[in-house]
C-alpha cells in the first residue's frame, strides 16, 4: 500500500488490497451498500473490514446491540 505499481502490471497496490465499508455511526460496524477497495492502513474512524451494521445511522443497532 504505497500507491506504486510495484510489479509494472498497470495496477496501483493491486495485491494488497482489502474489502473496507464505511461505518458513519462509529460503532465499529461497517455498511454492506459502501463497499470499497482499500488497503489496512485506510482502516481508520468511519472505515471497517466487517459489512455487518442493520443500520449505520444508529449506533445502539448493530449485531452487538440488536438489529
Amino acid at each position: 500500500c504505497n500507491h506504486i505499481d510495484d510489479n509494472c502490471d498497470g495496477a496501483v497496490d493491486d495485491i494488497v488490497k482489502v474489502t473496507l465499508y464505511r461505518d458513519a455511526d462509529k460503532d465499529g460496524f461497517g455498511d454492506p451498500a459502501t463497499r470499497f477497495m482499500g488497503c489496512h492502513i485506510d482502516l481508520r474512524a468511519g472505515v471497517v473490514a466487517n459489512d455487518s451494521d442493520c443500520d449505520d445511522k444508529n449506533s445502539k443497532r448493530n449485531p452487538i446491540g440488536g438489529c
